[in-house]
């Protein structure tokens, strides 16, 4: 998978996570569609279509738990982590959504670095810190383990709003 592509699913799965997050709310009495379009490109028939929806936004929390692979792949898998991590982090304070992030690393057991810790703009350097550095072996379900009891402990956060992101090249022990 080139450098290109790499960025693209990681900005992908960044923006969808926050996507995720938003809830919009209308009452079904109240409830009306506005739609309007423009054409972007004539020649091709490329519409920019808007659609609206009145309503109250509420913005819920989200648990999302980085699961990585220190074996062979360690250093690819934790340069991944830190650019998916600082992008999240840019987008939770452009959004001021509520984000708890936690980080499960593995090797041939599983170790807690990071606890569901709320992210803020002051605390991203912190918690990128709190990395340890660990190889060999690749036990996977040893870290998605720990990610879910992680995930399953917080009662403050819906299920729907509770994510995993597994970063590996797949190869086991």
């Amino acid at each position: 998978m080139g450098k290109s592509m790499k960025r693209v699913l990681t900005l992908v799965l960044t923006f969808s996570l926050l996507l995720s997050m938003l809830v919009v709310s209308v009452s079904a009495k109240e409830a009306r569609i506005d739609k309007t379009a423009e054409w972007a490109d004539d020649a091709k028939q490329i519409a920019d279509v808007t659609l609206s929806v009145p309503g109250d936004v509420k913005v819920e929390g989200a648990d999302i738990v980085f699961v990585i692979d220190k074996s062979s792949c360690g250093k690819y898998a934790t340069a991944q982590f830190k650019e998916m991590f600082e992008e999240l982090a840019a987008a939770q304070k452009q959004s001021g959504a509520t984000i708890k992030v936690g980080l499960v690393q593995f090797n041939y057991t599983d170790h807690l670095d990071i606890p569901l810790t709320k992210l803020t703009s002051d605390n991203v350097d912190e918690l990128l810190g709190m990395i340890g550095t660990y190889s060999g072996g690749t036990n996977i379900e040893s870290g998605l383990l720990t990610a879910k009891e992680m995930l399953d402990a917080d009662k403050s956060v819906s299920a729907a709003n509770k994510h995993v992101i597994l970063i590996s090249d797949g190869l086991t022990w």
